[in-house]
């Protein structure tokens, strides 16, 4: 045989690992369809209900057996209460603002500074230090609850107030975060 009929060109060589590579995909996405239980349902895997019977008929049995009990991760719900989240500026001459210096140095002590001094300035009792941006800025917690429906137009209001104080420049409502918990929904 001469060399010249063995040699495989590089374009054969690509078509072979290209559907090598696209076999291999496949098989990937047939294992998780049929093999693998997902972690957010109990029971089986994806497709196992569907094809089970198949194989049932044929008399051959198919995959793993069901996972027994109940997935809490699958009952999660979110519970009414929420604690709002505001992005806020302090003056250069708030005494707040020595607080946002010291939580870039230690975040502990950044915290207990600002629950100290924020007890003394009316307003700001309710809230926590809960990071500080790049920028400077510190990301307060509203630590009261607030329930039901309407909540939205209480963290503007809660914003206004925080925006008529003379210690601070900016306020933005950043975000409201709702608390999950398990239990049946």
């Amino acid at each position: 045989m001469r060399r010249a009929d063995t040699f495989i060109g590089l374009d054969a060589f690509a078509l072979r690992m290209a559907v090598i590579g696209y076999s291999a995909v496949i098989a990937a996405v047939m294992l998780l369809l049929f093999v693998v239980t997902p972690a957010d349902r109990g029971g089986g895997p994806i497709l196992a209900d569907m094809v089970r019977p198949v194989f049932q008929q044929l008399g051959l049995s198919f995959g793993p057996s069901p996972l027994a009990g109940e997935n809490t991760f699958a009952n999660t719900r979110t519970v009414v209460a929420i604690k709002p989240r505001f992005i806020v500026r302090f003056d250069e001459s708030s005494p707040l603002q020595k607080s946002i210096r010291i939580f870039r140095e230690n975040r502990a002590k950044g915290r207990m500074v600002f629950e100290e001094t924020a007890r003394d300035i009316e307003g700001f009792s309710a809230f926590s230090l809960a990071a500080v941006t790049p920028a400077g800025e510190a990301v307060l917690v509203y630590q009261k609850e607030l329930k039901g429906g309407g909540a939205e137009q209480v963290v503007f209001d809660i914003a206004e107030s925080l925006r008529a104080s003379d210690e601070i420049v900016l306020v933005d409502p950043y975000s409201i975060y709702p608390v999950a918990r398990s239990g049946n929904s």
